[in-house]
């Protein structure tokens, strides 16, 4: 249908919508008796001219017209969807297939929403997320180690308030002991608009072999520190009560009565314990003693790769599974393959802070009035002493220690 005709079909229908905009406003009415004549003012005599007139067959084959050509609107929707494709399919093809945005650098990949910064190092790697315990879920098979945060910022307009929203960033780089829930950290999302964020959950996943070699002894040292933290709490708690009973018993005018069976028992309990740490020492400093002086640091390096090994091994099968495609998929994205996460990408996803150029750090402290002379005086004599002991075992063979048994 040309515009011509479209005006003139429009032109025919102008006495019918004059007719409609005189029509009084229907109202409701108990109607017995069917009504007759025509209900409008167009008469009988203009319908008849329209109908025998050749308007309807005119109309009848616009309609039929109409129904073998696509409509405009479909023709627009293509046309639109058409120069979308133009602009926008390289890029998409660029991120959706080749992820090649994501591997080169060169700008960030269409699912990167921004920088978060945190813990002293810069997150590159962050998707927006809505919920939170729905996406870890299944992000939790990618193998990184991410880091749930609540953004918010005070709007353009302060009177209207603030807005919020959900990121998740993957840590790639540096350690995961400071990233517990409730740690703060600045995001700057793609528009460069800053957020403040704030941890609400972390999963936990090996980072890089240099934080699996250390492991194990930041866990035993926590676990230590942990069992003495419930010990003096115990004791602590020990004191309370029996000051408690104490002074019940100062009132009451009673003194408090001495167990000494139960005294006995801890001083027996302490020796003991006293007894088989010296029998253990004594007997890894006779192991010790007893080997080549080229042995003993092999031994050392037996001992910590027996510790630092399992880790450090199930730490790089893990770090080679790191995979992108279940972290998209949990955000909606659609993967059909594996899109790997390797060691050298890794770093470039997670950079930590460096000093600038030039400069340095200085560890003097002004309010500190201790020196480290007395620390540093003992470990030499410490040393000195271990030196002397074992030249004097090997050398003097005839010398009897305290420990050594009699033949």
């Amino acid at each position: 249908m040309s515009r011509q005709d479209w005006e003139k079909l429009l032109a025919s229908f102008e006495p019918y919508q004059a007719a409609l905009a005189k029509k009084p406003a229907a109202t409701a009415a108990k109607v017995t008796v069917a009504p007759t004549g025509i209900p409008d003012q167009l008469g009988e005599d203009r319908i008849d001219r329209y109908l025998d007139g050749g308007t309807l067959a005119a109309v009848l084959d616009l309609i039929r017209k109409d129904a073998e050509a696509p409509s405009a609107s479909t023709d627009i929707a293509d046309l639109e969807r058409l120069v979308l494709y133009h602009a926008h399919l390289h890029r998409l093809l660029m991120n959706f297939v080749s992820f090649y945005d994501f591997y080169s650098f060169r700008h960030n990949a269409m699912f990167q929403s921004g920088l978060l910064y945190i813990d002293g190092r810069s997150c590159r790697l962050c998707l927006p997320v809505t919920e939170v315990e729905a996406h870890s879920k299944l992000a939790t098979l990618s193998q990184l180690c991410l880091v749930y945060c609540q953004c918010t910022r005070i709007k353009d307009k302060p009177e209207t308030g603030t807005e919020t929203k959900g990121i998740v960033a993957a840590v790639t780089a540096g350690g995961a002991d400071m990233l517990v829930v409730g740690r703060n950290g600045v995001f700057i999302d793609s528009s460069g608009r800053d957020w403040d964020a704030t941890v609400t959950k972390v999963v936990l996943n090996p980072i890089s072999i240099r934080q699996a070699v250390w492991d194990p002894y930041r866990r035993f040292a926590r676990m230590i520190g942990d069992q003495v933290g419930k010990l003096a709490a115990s004791k602590q708690a020990d004191i309370t009560k029996n000051l408690g009973a104490t002074a019940t018993n100062a009132t009451a005018g009673k003194a408090p009565a001495f167990d000494i069976g139960k005294s006995m028992g801890i001083f027996a309990a302490i020796g003991l314990a006293l007894g088989a740490l010296g029998t253990a020492v004594a007997s890894i400093a006779r192991a010790l003693f007893s080997l080549a002086w080229w042995e003993i640091p092999l031994v050392f390096l037996g001992a910590f790769l027996l510790i630092s090994g399992p880790s450090v091994v199930l730490a790089w099968i893990k770090l080679r599974k790191r995979n992108l495609g279940p972290l998209l998929e949990a955000s909606g994205w659609a993967i059909n393959k594996l899109v790997p996460i390797n060691f050298p990408l890794g770093k470039q996803l997670t950079r930590t802070a460096v000093l600038p150029p030039n400069a340095r750090r200085s560890y003097n402290d002004p309010l500190r009035k201790s020196r480290h002379w007395p620390l540093v005086l003992a470990l030499v004599l410490g040393i000195l002493v271990a030196v002397c002991g074992a030249w004097i075992w090997h050398t003097w063979p005839d010398v009897r220690l305290p420990w050594t048994p009699v033949k």
